[in-house]
């Protein structure tokens, strides 16, 4: 407070890093480049890890890769219809979650 007027403090917004976000293809191609293999011999490397890890989890495995791959049920639940108001059963699923090795977490700091 200066002379009876209050001066408010000006909010300056923190310049962050702008995060960019990769797919597959852009992966294959980083991939390809760096280990001098063929973009189609790459993705078929990626593909088949995924459908590896994928029937590992599906029988109830766990998956031990730079991280922790695992599948946890979801039991049944109740909700609402946004659109009607109306009660609904949500059926038990399963969530597939990953927690990533203490190694690399150190590494995004």
């Amino acid at each position: 407070m200066k002379g009876g007027i209050i001066v408010a403090k000006k909010k300056v917004a923190k310049k962050t890093k702008k995060t960019v976000t990769i797919g597959k293809v852009d992966v294959i191609e980083k991939v390809a480049s760096a280990t001098g293999k063929s973009k189609n011999e790459v993705k078929q490397v990626l593909d088949t890890f995924w459908s590896v890890l994928k029937k590992e989890i599906d029988a109830g495995n766990k998956v031990i890769y730079r991280g922790v791959f695992s599948a946890e049920p979801k039991a049944n639940k109740g909700g609402k219809r946004k659109a009607f108001g109306r009660e609904i059963k949500i059926p038990a699923s399963k969530v597939i979650k990953f927690r990533l090795s203490p190694k690399f977490k150190k590494l995004g700091k």
